[in-house]
């Protein structure tokens, strides 16, 4: 779950966004005031894999997934801009800092990522990324004795 400010016009200007396990992420108008139930949006779909993480970019959404891939949304066009597959575990943690794609999966890796995401003639867009991957093996012994 992601709580998001300014997402999508709304009265209030919160939204939450949720993934679930069918793949679907769903975003929701929170209610206003006590006992008044969040309003759904709009949902995305994807596919058959798991949304396990989840961040927003300003009008991107991130969807980590299980069986390693990264789904990259345009929430204007709620449209599926790029899918990101290289992670072998699941990808269970997604976040961008200051434009840098980090994603953490269950076989302990980290990768970063610097997107950058360029129009071509043909109005897909692509990413062009350099990565750095880190891998957490193993145990880590903080004992100083």
């Amino acid at each position: 779950m992601r709580l998001v400010r300014g997402l999508v016009e709304t009265s209030g200007g919160e939204v939450l966004l949720t993934g679930s396990g069918d793949g679907s992420v769903k975003i929701w108008e929170l209610g206003h005031g006590p006992g008044v139930a969040p309003t759904e949006l709009f949902m995305l779909q994807n596919r058959d894999e798991s949304v396990l993480s989840i961040s927003v970019d300003g009008t991107f959404l991130y969807c980590g997934l299980s069986g390693g891939a990264i789904n990259v949304w345009n929430l204007e066009s709620r449209q599926i801009i790029k899918t990101i597959s290289s992670h072998t575990g699941d990808v269970w943690a997604i976040d961008i800092i200051k434009g840098f794609i980090l994603s953490g999966d269950s076989d302990g890796v980290v990768k970063v990522r610097i997107p950058n995401f360029q129009l071509t003639r043909c109005s897909e867009c692509c990413l062009i990324h350099l990565e750095i991957q880190l891998s957490f093996r193993g145990a880590w012994n903080m004992d100083s004795s």
